[in-house]
């Protein structure tokens, strides 16, 4: 049987930030784009459930009981 091996760094938040830079594409408008930019969450959004418009209503998200 082989053996494996697993590794881990730890690197400071602040080392980290200077890796990873201040580019356009680690921006949180490219990561989490608008619905108008990302075909899939715009998708998401036009068929999602509507709560009611009554007030004390609940809406179940998610699997059922």
């Amino acid at each position: 049987m082989a053996a494996s091996f697993g590794y881990y760094i730890e690197i400071g938040l602040g080392d980290a930030l200077d890796w990873l830079g201040s580019g356009v594409m680690t921006s949180a408008h490219s990561l989490f784009p608008s619905a108008v930019h990302d075909e899939g969450y715009r998708r998401l959004t036009e068929y999602a459930p509507q709560p009611p418009d009554a007030l004390g209503a609940f809406t179940i998200y998610g699997p059922g009981l």
